[in-house]
């Protein structure tokens, strides 16, 4: 039977509207399924919030009344107020008043989960010891040159051994004895009426209660403070939110089962992705990645097994990188690990392969190349790396660089080559960092 054309027309148009409908179901599903996700998400935290709220809230007022209870048994005179500000830290702490605050407060302490207990006062400009200096300026928040006007007049821990271990077994110098108040704090401090906080500072994240404090004499001498260290009680409060998880599982049940539609697409995706070359490269640093490594080392083998050629595996390390990696965030680390890769890329330039072999492992393998060229390589790309800065980053930015090269009359394994260069790798470290180090096979 043959069609004329407006029957094949009709067909075809109605096949695009199957497919259409096809498609906009496919979006409808995934819409759905992402809504569910939403919702249980913002179900769970909402709930998981309020929970801690709750608990949190009964934790404040539990560190408010304590420092009440406590306040209420402080009597300094305005004559020793002047005295104990005169003290440095050390002295303070040995101080007969101070003894018997901690003495007295310890008990109680240890009951009631409180870590340290504290009385604050401010000073004036003239009574001011100390100010922010450019290294202290991310533990307080506060620019270089800002006056610590705040002092802690009485000072308890609820064992030494805490105080200790707080200081790393260094002990307090003066200068942790100055403060300067958060502007929460410091509007409790001025309303001079009990209350209770959640806050941070350097010396951790916890919630303090607070009461005022009157000398002898009826004068306002400042802030009795209670700690109560939250991670004391993160693990209570994550268990009364498995209740909560539990919930969230049936629901995670219904759409791991709908998710599996999605998973069979993005495997059909996936087997397409497969066949474009960016199944090799890694995403971050534009570099060869470790599929791409397995598939290239027989390459390697054979080659220089057959045609007698020199191969050579050289493996790369950012010293200290953890460290930086820490302290600046992972976003920096990656932007340091792809501006050494653009030094890589431009120092081989077809010369070699590079690959990221892992976090910051890079590793390039060299094919036919002489020991001195690829030593040369390896010496430019350590110099051109230690040249390179960052704004916001102090360290220097060094490499530790190991070379394993087999010439075309040795045989040895490609995975030994392999853990030769990392062996060296590791000898560059032990050395102090940011030099190359060879083993010739």
């Amino acid at each position: 039977m043959r069609l004329n054309g407006l029957t094949t027309f009709s067909i075809v148009a109605c096949t695009g509207n199957m497919v259409n409908m096809k498609k906009d179901n496919k979006k409808s599903v995934y819409l759905l399924l992402l809504l569910i996700v939403g919702l249980m998400i913002a179900l769970f935290v909402y709930s998981v919030n309020i929970t801690k709220k709750d608990y949190f809230v009964s934790i404040g007022k539990q560190a408010m009344n304590f420092s009440l209870i406590t306040s209420d048994n402080v009597n300094l005179s305005n004559s020793e107020v002047e005295r104990l500000i005169a003290l440095d830290f050390e002295e303070l702490l040995e101080d007969e008043t101070n003894i018997v605050f901690e003495n007295q407060t310890r008990r109680l302490m240890r009951s009631l989960d409180i870590k340290y207990i504290y009385m604050i006062h401010q000073l004036d400009d003239k009574q001011t010891r100390y100010l922010v200096t450019d290294e202290d300026e991310e533990d307080f928040g506060l620019p270089a040159g800002t006056r610590l006007n705040t002092i802690y007049l009485l000072d308890s821990v609820v064992d030494i051994e805490t105080r200790l271990k707080d200081t790393d077994y260094q002990g307090y110098t003066d200068k942790d004895r100055y403060t300067y108040l958060q502007e929460e704090i410091q509007q409790i401090y001025d309303k001079r009426e009990p209350d209770y906080l959640f806050y941070k500072d350097k010396w951790g994240t916890y919630i303090t209660g607070f009461s005022p404090v009157y000398s002898t004499e009826g004068n306002y001498i400042g802030m009795l403070g209670a700690d109560i260290y939250i991670s004391e009680y993160t693990n209570f409060v994550d268990q009364r939110g498995i209740f909560l998880v539990v919930f969230c599982l049936l629901i995670l049940i219904l759409i791991c089962a709908m998710l599996r539609i999605y998973k069979k697409n993005l495997l059909i995706e996936a087997i397409v992705d497969n066949l474009n070359s960016k199944v090799y490269y890694d995403e971050i640093t534009g570099l060869y990645n470790r599929t791409m490594l397995k598939e290239q080392k027989d390459r390697y083998r054979d080659f220089s097994i057959e045609k007698e050629m020199t191969v050579a595996a050289l493996m790369i390390d950012i010293d200290s990188f953890k460290g930086i990696n820490d302290k600046y965030g992972h976003l920096k680390g990656d932007e340091i690990i792809t501006t050494i890769s653009h030094i890589i890329k431009s120092e081989l330039q077809g010369n070699g392969q590079a690959f990221r072999y892992g976090g910051d492992e890079l590793m390039i393998l060299f094919l036919n190349n002489e020991l001195d060229e690829i030593q040369a390589i390896a010496e430019r790309i350590r110099s051109k790396v230690n040249k390179i800065s960052f704004p916001d980053i102090k360290e220097e930015i060094t490499v530790s660089i190991g070379i394993a090269f087999k010439d075309q009359n040795r045989e040895i394994d490609f995975i030994t080559l392999m853990k030769n260069a990392d062996d060296m790798m590791y000898m560059s470290k032990e050395k102090g960092g940011n030099c190359v180090s060879l083993y010739n096979v």
